[in-house]
């Protein structure tokens, strides 16, 4: 029976758990460093994966900065389309 090998991709559920680990990671650490003070191996070293992996999900740091700041944008976005869509809708019912 052939040993499963440790290089190359990893299966798909730990690919999905190591990309929420490093935004999740990194995300704590912008709690107290500008991005600037983030090292990719602090990163990598606190989500328990291997630096490499920044590099092979996000292409670099500034890929895994941008990642961050569109799933923000991503949550607010939703938030401001729901708030016009309620003010709309209150303007309609006000006759206004």
């Amino acid at each position: 029976m052939l040993k499963p090998s440790s290089r190359g991709r990893p299966p798909t559920k730990e690919r999905r758990q190591v990309i929420r680990d490093l935004l999740d990671t990194t995300e704590k650490a912008l709690a107290t460093k500008t991005a600037k003070e983030i090292t990719v191996r602090e990163i990598s070293r606190d989500a328990g994966t291997h630096e490499a992996m920044i590099s092979y999900y996000f292409g670099s740091k500034y890929g895994l900065l941008v990642a961050i700041f569109q799933k923000y944008m991503k949550n607010y976005t939703s938030t401001f389309e729901k708030t016009l869509l309620i003010f709309a809708f209150v303007k309609d019912q006000l006759g206004h």
